[in-house]
């Protein structure tokens, strides 16, 4: 049969053997789990999860990406998992162009697609979501819907240059985030910091970038999450974020105060970019400061992008 409609199955019931010239596929009520074997046919997935099982659904190229057949995958009810992973060949690219979800699906991947060029995705979690998005040549812009967020993996998609995550809302209640953004097409401004002297305020960097921005308020709010971001472009020149930070005049700059090991001066918010600090002859205070017994330099630009929600604060 080239169309096959079932309630639910798993791959040990449906396989290629059985239905070598299998195209459309239906499952109206999937509560199992189900591995596709039918990458050379089927072309069109629509499934609905039934609530109240452990659920998956995932379709895996097992060899090049000539072995995919997928083109649209559509997703609802409620599924536990949902993963769809090509072989990532840039010479026989697969054949993927839509991705369509709604209900709630707790966690989803896309890996390794070829010429998809957007996702708009529509479903929510209904416990902590995770959502994986990495190495998907095509793919041009990326819009979450789920909130809780536990964890959130946005990598490798050269040529990503928009992204709206400003569907996360909400903290997880069993987890702390993690969110990973690196290696895509997504641009930011920089402009430097300006240091502070006897009379002037240090002025901090300030980042600009659109895609960060709808992050920032999940951040804030979120409990020590786990950060590891580099943006990559300025404009259309490719520039890492980190190398910026690493390259930007506060990694230079030194603030000359006495401290001994009798007087240490207290610096004013604002002067070094910290809170207010005490700080004593010999020591260093966090990462950023480093003191002798005559000179405290700020140097906290050498980071590997932004990985604290100190630095999130520079986004505009």
């Amino acid at each position: 049969a080239t169309t096959v409609t079932l309630l639910s199955t798993t791959q040990t019931n449906l396989t290629v053997a059985a239905n070598p010239a299998l195209v459309n596929l239906t499952l109206l009520g999937l509560s199992e789990v189900y591995t596709t074997t039918n990458t050379t046919t089927l072309k069109n997935v629509d499934i609905t999860g039934l609530a109240g099982f452990t659920n998956e659904f995932t379709y895996s190229v097992p060899a090049a990406a000539a072995n995919s057949a997928l083109i649209t995958a559509t997703f609802k009810g409620a599924i536990a998992t949902v993963a769809i992973n090509g072989f990532g060949d840039p010479t026989t690219k697969d054949k993927l162009t839509s991705v369509t979800t709604a209900g709630v699906i707790n966690s989803f991947t896309l890996n390794n697609s070829d010429v998809i060029a957007s996702i708009s995705l529509g479903h929510q979690a209904f416990a902590n979501s995770t959502l994986i998005v990495t190495n998907n040549d095509g793919l041009l812009a990326l819009t979450t819907s789920t909130n809780k967020l536990a964890v959130l993996t946005v990598t490798g998609n050269t040529k990503l240059a928009a992204a709206d995550f400003a569907s996360y809302t909400t903290q997880p209640t069993a987890a702390t985030a993690a969110i990973t953004v690196s290696g895509n097409a997504l641009a930011y401004t920089y402009t430097n910091a300006v240091a502070g002297t006897p009379t002037t305020a240090y002025v901090e960097t300030t980042i600009t970038s659109a895609a960060l921005h709808t992050l920032k308020a999940y951040v804030a709010a979120a409990t020590t999450p786990t950060l590891s971001i580099n943006l990559d472009y300025i404009g259309a020149t490719a520039t890492t974020l980190s190398s910026k930070m690493f390259a930007d005049t506060d990694a230079g700059i030194e603030y000359k105060k006495t401290c001994t090991a009798t007087s240490q001066p207290v610096m004013a918010a604002g002067a070094l970019g910290v809170d207010d600090v005490t700080i004593a002859a010999g020591t260093q205070v966090g990462a950023a400061l480093n003191v002798t017994t005559t000179t405290v330099t700020l140097n906290d630009a050498a980071r590997a992008g932004i990985n604290n929600k100190v630095e999130m604060t520079r986004v505009q």
